[in-house]
C-alpha cells in the first residue's frame, strides 16, 4: 500500500523518517492535498513532460471563478505560468 504523508501535521518534516521510509517504498506517496513525488528522477521526468501542468493552475476554475482580476493575477504567478 502506498504511504500517506500528513503534510498538515505541525510536526511533519520533509526530512523526517516517515518521508525517508515512504521514499524507500515507492517514488510517490498520498497526501491530503494529492500525491507527493518523493524521488529526484521522477520529479525531473514529470517536470519535463509537457502533457502535465501544475495542479494549482486550474484552481480558480475548479472553484467557479472563470474571469476577473484574481484569475488574471493567478494566471501570471510563477507557479502557474505555461511553459
Amino acid at each position: 500500500m502506498t504511504a500517506f504523508l500528513d503534510l498538515a501535521d505541525p510536526s511533519f518534516s520533509a526530512n523526517g523518517p516517515e518521508v525517508r521510509a515512504a521514499r524507500e517504498q515507492d517514488w510517490w506517496a498520498r497526501t491530503g492535498y494529492g500525491i507527493a513525488v518523493l524521488r529526484y528522477a521522477e520529479v525531473r521526468a514529470l517536470l519535463a513532460d509537457r502533457r502535465l501542468a501544475q495542479g494549482s493552475a486550474k484552481w480558480p476554475a475548479h472553484h467557479g471563478v472563470d474571469s476577473g482580476p484574481f484569475v488574471e493575477w493567478w494566471s501570471r504567478t510563477v507557479l502557474n505560468l505555461a511553459r
